[in-house]
């Protein structure tokens, strides 16, 4: 297997497109899920969430190809054996086959996808985090601290790869969007497709369809 192949543990999870860079609060109560918490604690920690496509509810669920490697930080295993949990998100991956397995969950074989950025353009890709950051004030509520702490964040401590992942999966836009912006490893084009999105739609949100901030934990 090539060293940018490896077999992971999926975690398909409707409703969220997770990214590299995110941290996601968990709950873990189902017996299929626990099971991969348990075998992912004793080895690598990590996970793969990854949106279902939409349709009809089948089994297996069919998924999109591209998701998100996370590893688990700050696990708790309460007394009823559910445990809570933080995933830190790492890496893209494309699903290249899934494997079968005796585990409850479901496994397959993965290649890292890296992001692609051009040379030459920092100047380009600086008056785009600047405008996407525009908008962001514009949306998110005032006299926010945990709002304060994100903008300063995204503004100091994130290159455009890090800010272009962050930016997506904080942001409330339509599922299909963040997967697409998911799904291309070019920074440059991530970071068009955001401008494109503020321009459409961000400005226009109104307080009730913002995402609370800080998220809660999940009820998956």
């Amino acid at each position: 297997m090539p060293t940018s192949e490896k077999i992971v543990r999926l975690f398909p999870l409707g409703g969220l497109v997770f990214f590299p860079n995110g941290r996601l609060p968990l709950r873990i109560f189902e017996p299929r899920y626990k099971q991969m918490t348990e075998d992912a604690l004793a080895s690598d920690r990590e996970i793969v969430m990854i949106l279902p496509k939409p349709g009809p509810s089948t089994d297996p669920v069919p998924i999109h190809s591209v998701g998100t490697l996370g590893k688990i930080h700050n696990e708790r295993r309460l007394p009823n054996g559910e445990f809570l949990m933080e995933l830190v998100g790492l890496k893209r991956v494309r699903i290249t086959k899934e494997v079968d397995t005796i585990k409850l969950y479901r496994q397959a074989r993965v290649e890292i996808v890296d992001d692609a950025i051009e040379s030459g353009l920092s100047a380009r890709r600086e008056l785009q985090r600047a405008e996407i950051l525009r908008h962001l004030t514009a949306i998110l509520p005032d006299d926010n601290e945990a709002v304060d702490q994100f903008l300063r964040y995204l503004t100091r401590h994130c290159d455009a790869a890090a800010f272009s992942d962050v930016v997506s999966y904080s942001t409330p836009m339509a599922l299909e969007r963040k997967q697409a912006i998911l799904e291309e490893p070019s920074v440059d084009r991530r970071l068009d497709m955001l401008v494109a999105t503020a321009h459409e739609a961000l400005a226009d949100l109104i307080p009730e369809t913002r995402s609370p901030f800080p998220p809660d934990f999940s009820s998956d």
